[in-house]
């Protein structure tokens, strides 16, 4: 036998087609059918619970009035949330929330996978031997920076794409605990809050939570406050200020165009005078275009040597023989690189751990509060 919500779902379905034909004699039986499996909540539950029920399907269910040139006057119907009459269960709202987050990490898999082979065939430096220069430190090596393949301007989409579908299972989610509520979709203007202030989001009139999170059951509407971004210590690396910086800045402003990192590097020096070849690390990467080390094909670089890594580098010379590195010349260099994306340095992984967080954090503590619906 049915259960009594699984009865109310399959008599709500049927709604649709009874008022797209205009049968308001179709939907009146429909509604007198509702009254027996209503009615058995009183004896089960009491009439207090029972009411309560009912008007969390009723709200479900019967939310939308039936459009006059259907029903006339009588008759009141819902889609509980879809504009097309379709009824959407709770699980199946869920559902969809998950395939939009499983599209976002397939699409995302693709991108680091492109990543990765840019990594894999590096970055180099134009030149095979480059004479020191004087600088203010001691000397440096002026190089011109040469990708190995070139940027491709559609993971700056695909970034994007990645994004959206964050963002948007996040607003989706806001409106099934709408809905869970008793709340009608079509009056629903609200969306998952994300801010950086606490002021922006408490301060004022009606505040944004209050005008986003209007018909939000508070349960869900205080798990929506733990997530905020400027609860952590550094709000603008906090994974949901990630999704919704990246969604906003390719919607608003110039898209994500994507730019190689230079985190460190290896170089190597023929020294003629002593027969010798050696290798240093060189973590400090000088300041780029964007003057945080971040390079374009064909920028020019030069790699400075502080004091200290000149007596390290002086020390090591020593500990193998070498006394004068007269004629020093720079034969090799080899960058650890990686892309980011936008005037904000995001990183694919970062929007690795903001998919991880909304599918753990956010639809984890929320979804077990609505799923009852």
């Amino acid at each position: 036998m049915q259960s009594i919500p699984d009865q109310l779902y399959d008599m709500a379905a049927q709604l649709p087609d009874a008022i797209a034909e205009g049968h308001l004699i179709s939907v009146t039986r429909l509604e007198v059918r509702l009254s027996a499996p209503l009615g058995n909540l009183s004896a089960t539950l009491g009439d207090d619970a029972a009411n309560q029920q009912l008007n969390n399907r009723r709200g479900l269910l019967f939310r939308q009035e039936c459009p006059p040139s259907r029903c006339g006057t009588r008759g009141i119907v819902s889609n509980s949330g879809r504009a097309d009459g379709m009824i959407y269960r709770m699980s199946e709202r869920i559902e969809q929330i998950e395939r939009k987050l499983a599209r976002a990490n397939r699409y995302l898999n693709a991108l680091e996978d492109e990543l990765r082979q840019f990594d894999k065939d590096g970055v180099r430096a134009e030149q095979e031997t480059v004479a020191p220069e004087a600088t203010e430190s001691g000397f440096g090596f002026a190089i011109k920076v040469r990708f190995n393949r070139p940027l491709d301007p559609e993971w700056e989409i695909t970034l994007g794409e990645v994004a959206y579908q964050a963002r948007s299972a996040l607003d989706q989610l806001v409106t099934a605990a709408v809905v869970a509520n008793g709340g009608d979709v079509s009056d629903h203007r609200g969306a998952f809050p994300i801010f950086s202030e606490e002021s922006d989001y408490l301060n004022g009139k009606r505040s944004n939570r209050d005008r986003l999170l209007a018909g939000v059951p508070e349960p869900v509407a205080k798990v929506i406050d733990d997530l905020q971004p400027f609860r952590a210590s550094d709000p603008f690396k906090h994974p949901l200020y990630v999704v919704n910086a990246v969604c906003n800045g390719d919607k608003h402003r110039d898209g994500q165009p994507s730019l190689v990192r230079t985190r460190r590097s290896a170089l190597a020096f023929e020294i003629p005078s002593a027969n010798t070849i050696t290798v240093f690390a060189h973590d400090e990467i000088p300041p780029g275009h964007a003057g945080v080390g971040q390079y374009k094909d064909g920028d020019d670089l030069m790699l400075t040597f502080s004091e200290a890594q000149l007596r390290s580098m002086a020390d090591d010379l020593a500990r193998k023989g070498v006394r004068d590195a007269d004629g020093i010349q720079l034969v090799g260099v080899n960058f650890v690189t990686a892309v980011c994306f936008g005037s904000r340095n995001i990183f694919s992984f970062q929007l690795r751990e903001s998919l991880r967080y909304i599918e753990s954090e956010v639809l984890g503590r929320i979804a077990p509060l609505i799923t009852h619906v």
